[in-house]
């Protein structure tokens, strides 16, 4: 009787139980992650130097994912420039964040990094003679390249203009709480589909629900500021735009995702993480989320 209730109440929030097999693994997975990430963002060692090398690994599983990918539809990622690259591009940001060198410099060795990179696929390409797929092979590699690599490494420099980790904890609090209220409240209450061709399984609900959810973890975030000691003292107002642009971005981020991989015919980046999907899947929100969140904190001076 007892289960037959239970079972009752699953049905009723359309809940199954793969449902909650999926999300005790996500859980587990959570809690063994929680202390790295929690290190990582608040450690003042070597000025951030864990949190740097916490990027150049997310950033090369993410990119041997996004080669896994277009491997299952016959194209060609160029893996091993793309890291190359891609470690080279971290460090040219790490010393940037140590004062090595100013920010013009940075754009500099970022724009010979991207250019190199670019001659380099072009090149290749041009000497297969398979031109049925070259421009996109080098259109798929080179926008995955920039997804990356100017995105992730904005976490180091937000963390170097404050040691502490708070400038970093907001966007990364923000961004992942309504990613988890989005699939709770999708998966409790969800019956409304969108009209996103690329997640056929989200709901209204779901964006609803991740919406409130992001901006809860805002307003919390922005009254816990107000009792610690911290860099940033952004107003009520400020608060709020960022907040709003980071649930937003977030949103078309995973989209982003989700459309390559609609595309490349696969549910997940890879199943690195149990219960998350792959590394991609965890981040892809962030991937948008943090070049916004930077370029609103540098416009309201901070």
């Amino acid at each position: 009787m007892i289960f037959k209730i239970e079972k009752e109440g699953l049905e009723m929030f359309n809940i199954s139980k793969n449902d909650i097999n999926l999300f005790t693994k996500r859980m587990i997975t959570t809690f063994i992650l929680l202390p790295i990430g929690f290190f990582v963002v608040f450690s003042k060692f070597l000025n951030g130097l864990p949190l740097f090398i916490f990027i150049t690994i997310i950033n090369l599983l993410i990119l041997f994912e996004i080669h896994s990918l277009l491997n299952n539809r016959k194209f060609h990622f160029y893996l091993w420039p793309s890291s190359i690259a891609s470690t080279f591009n971290i460090i040219n940001f790490y010393l940037y964040g140590l004062g090595i060198y100013d920010i013009g410099y940075l754009f500099i060795i970022s724009i010979l990094i991207v250019m190199i990179y670019l001659i380099f696929i072009v090149g290749i390409e041009s000497f297969t003679g398979y031109f049925e797929k070259s421009m996109e092979n080098i259109a798929i590699s080179f926008y995955s390249f920039m997804l990356v690599n100017f995105s992730f490494p904005l976490a180091g420099i937000i963390k170097m203009s404050d040691i502490t980790g708070w400038k970093l904890a907001i966007v990364l609090l923000i961004v992942f709480i309504s990613d988890a209220g989005g699939l709770f409240i999708g998966k409790l209450f969800g019956k409304h589909k969108t009209l996103t061709s690329s997640s056929p399984s989200k709901s209204i609900e779901g964006y609803i629900g991740e919406y409130i959810f992001g901006l809860s973890t805002a307003i919390i975030l922005f009254f816990v500021q107000k009792w610690i000691y911290v860099s940033t003292n952004l107003n009520f107002t400020q608060f709020m735009i960022i907040a709003n642009a980071i649930i937003i971005s977030g949103m078309i981020g995973d989209l982003g995702e989700s459309t390559l991989k609609r595309w490349a015919q696969c549910k997940d980046s890879s199943d690195l993480l149990p219960g998350h999907g792959g590394i991609f899947d965890r981040f892809d929100s962030l991937s948008y989320a943090l070049p916004v969140y930077y370029a609103l904190l540098k416009l309201f001076g901070y």
